[in-house]
């Protein structure tokens, strides 16, 4: 499918205050631009002049967020490159892919049904060695042997307990009692999706990759 936005990577040596983006803002939008200002204090004449810049030329490939702080978002580097020469006095923080990976993961579509999220930026590994988080999962969908809540808590522990016999790397934060998550090594999770699926049919397992830009 064809998108109107266009990714192109950022780097800290041109834009200093970047920092990577967590998504493709409104599904249209990789770039994000915060301002100093915001609603209560504010340059009259500057907000003016970037209301001036916005309306009517550049309405149709960017948007401006007027909260407490006040966002532009901007669907291609070559519009933020021309904001940034008019209002970089005006700025914050910059927000855009910062490496391929990145893009990709930005690509990447999230599965908006359930809590968790297919990649995760980090700084470095869970825990320093684990790329890969796992989310014990029961749909609501599944048979009516799992409807009732201490009943689908008591299978996901077992799955748990599953894993920790199957996995030579893991970690769990916590009690296994008291977790859905185990931490754990991405080159292990096919042999546990076999063994979860053999033995806790019901269970859904569900992996958040880690990212890592510094």
């Amino acid at each position: 499918m064809t998108t109107a936005y266009k990714l192109q990577l950022l780097s800290k040596k041109d834009y200093p205050q970047l920092t990577p983006s967590d998504k493709i803002y409104y599904s249209k939008y990789p770039y994000k631009v915060k301002l100093k200002d915001n609603i209560v204090f504010y340059d009259s004449q500057r907000w003016s002049e970037i209301l001036d810049w916005f309306y009517p030329d550049h309405s149709q490939h960017a948007s401006i967020r007027s909260a407490f702080s006040r966002i532009v978002y901007l669907d291609s580097k070559k519009l933020l490159d021309e904001f940034i020469h008019f209002f970089a006095d005006q700025i914050i923080s910059i927000s855009g892919p910062v490496s391929k990976a990145h893009i990709k993961m930005l690509q990447t579509k999230v599965n908006q049904t359930t809590r968790y999220q297919e990649y995760e930026i980090r700084q470095q590994k869970w825990f320093r060695d684990y790329d890969t988080k796992v989310h014990f999962f029961i749909p609501y969908t599944y048979g009516s042997g799992f409807s009732n809540y201490t009943k689908r808590l008591e299978e996901v522990h077992k799955a748990l307990d599953t894993a920790k016999n199957v996995l030579e790397e893991y970690k769990v934060y916590g009690s296994v009692r008291r977790t859905r998550f185990i931490y754990m090594q991405e080159k292990e999770l096919e042999d546990l999706e076999l063994f979860i699926k053999l033995k806790h049919p019901g269970v859904t397992l569900l992996k958040t990759s880690c990212l890592v830009i510094r």
